[in-house]
């Protein structure tokens, strides 16, 4: 069965006390598909995410933070999600995975794409 997931909730609510108790350098947004964001890759104006998913199927966003100074304390906790009919994924089935990044000081000799400069971890 089909299900449509909408994220807004939590999303919205952390972006919402992020944006406003931070200074107004920060940028965030996020992106559904899979896919290498980079620190030189302009920022985005998508925040709300919206999922479809079969019951027992696995589904994931990013949520990109970017700042030009140091950020410290952020704090990202799933809420239920809810979707078409009253159906509701519960917070403690999510999990949040953080992202690191490397810094890459030579150009590689397998894949000339990487050059010098910074790179999310798979």
């Amino acid at each position: 069965m089909d299900r449509t997931l909408q994220v807004m909730g939590m999303l919205a609510a952390w972006v919402g006390a992020a944006t406003t108790s931070a200074r107004a350098d920060w940028q965030v947004w996020t992106v559904i598909e899979t896919r290498r964001v980079l620190r030189e890759d302009p920022a985005e104006q998508q925040v709300a995410v919206r999922l479809a998913a079969a019951q027992n199927e696995c589904r994931g966003f990013q949520i990109l933070i970017r700042s030009v100074a140091p950020v410290r304390g952020v704090r990202v906790e799933p809420g239920d999600l809810t979707g078409p009919g009253g159906a509701v994924l519960k917070a403690g089935q999510a999990r949040v995975l953080r992202q690191h990044q490397f810094h890459l000081t030579a150009t590689s000799y397998r894949n000339d794409a990487f050059r010098p400069g910074w790179y999310p971890t798979p």
